[in-house]
């Protein structure tokens, strides 16, 4: 079996920025590198980070992890907009550089049937 999701409590109630505010969403595949490298991410906070790194290889795309404080746990699992940081695998982003004609023809076919409000 494998979870949904993993939820941390922690006093801080999520990561926190450099200026000390709750991060509220991170995506591994856009943030982390950039977190890790940060100075202001170090001690627990660097280790928290790179365990749940760890912990989302390993699961489906879907899973995610919440860190938050125990104050805002009923928040957390009964609203939509949850209270700490969330943290996703994130989307793969792939970009191109030129378009072969029928990778054109088919993103000229997808933008038209979008305008049409198919």
């Amino acid at each position: 079996m494998q979870p949904h999701k993993i939820i941390f409590l922690t006093e801080t109630g999520g990561l926190l920025d450099e200026a000390g505010r709750v991060i509220s969403a991170i995506s591994l595949r856009t943030d982390y590198r950039y977190l890790i490298e940060q100075p202001w991410v170090h001690s627990g906070m660097k280790l928290k980070l790179q365990q749940i790194e760890q912990i989302l290889t390993k699961l489906p795309d879907t899973a995610s992890v919440s860190i938050t404080s125990v104050e805002n746990l009923a928040r957390e699992l009964f609203t939509h907009r949850g209270a700490g940081t969330l943290i996703r695998k994130g989307e793969r982003i792939i970009e191109f550089d030129r378009f072969d004609d029928a990778a054109r023809e088919r993103t000229s076919s997808c933008w038209k049937r979008v305008s049409a409000g198919a």
